[in-house]
């Protein structure tokens, strides 16, 4: 079953203590994409400080085993696919973190900043059904102005590469299923400010083959 931040239960909480934000947020950087059999170390972007936003997306065909000192979103597997979506503030010194699983893993990290690291709302992962060349994010509702609203997909290894990035969003990421070797999932994260707060637009991703593919929608303050 995915575990999923619903909105105010995490928003008390935040991830942090900030009390101030300008307009906007500030993507940092992607890591390299990484891909092992059964155990991954996941490359850190560059140029990341301390109070930034860390979010690693991970792919694979089982139950994966977030990195130590790293916070579960979503984990939710599907048929072909098991979409893992983990957060962390970085602190003064980082180092790669490891995921581990059951079966081949594909996993990438990026970093934001000018947040106040609090989660808004998290939606549902949306499976394809495993034949079409389309996937959705579902529709989720901001009460802030300014949201980093995410849309994560992942797809099947025989999926081939990504060939539609969302409309009113910007690729971040983009890993071909396929570029690594067996087993291994495509990745895509696509982001955009949300100016205020409402219902988030449905974002549509396309690739070269029907097969399964999730999208996730989150959204943060």
């Amino acid at each position: 079953m995915p575990i999923l931040a619903s909105r105010g239960a995490m928003s008390a909480q935040g991830f942090g203590m900030f009390s101030q934000r300008r307009s906007g947020f500030v993507f940092v950087a992607a890591g390299t994409a990484a891909y092992a059999a059964s155990s991954v170390s996941v490359q850190l972007p560059s140029g990341i400080q301390s109070g930034d936003l860390l979010l690693i997306l991970a792919g694979s065909g089982n139950t994966l085993t977030p990195p130590s000192g790293w916070t579960v979103l979503v984990s939710n597997g599907d048929p072909t696919t098991f979409h893992s979506l983990w957060y962390k503030i970085a602190g003064s010194s980082e180092t790669a973190p490891t995921v581990t699983g059951l079966s081949y893993i594909t996993a990438v990290m990026v970093a934001y900043r000018n947040l106040t690291n609090t989660i808004d709302i998290n939606g549902t992962v949306l499976y394809n059904g495993g034949s079409s060349t389309l996937v959705d994010t579902q529709t989720v509702t901001t009460t802030h102005g300014n949201d980093l609203v995410l849309s994560t997909y992942v797809s099947f290894h025989t999926a081939g590469a990504w060939i539609t990035t969302p409309s009113g969003t910007l690729m971040r990421v983009n890993v071909a299923a396929g570029s690594f070797g067996p087993g291994d999932r495509g990745l895509l994260i696509c982001d955009e400010n949300q100016s205020a707060a409402g219902a988030t637009a449905v974002r549509e991703a396309g690739f070269t083959s029907g097969t399964g593919a999730s999208g996730l929608t989150t959204a943060i303050y």
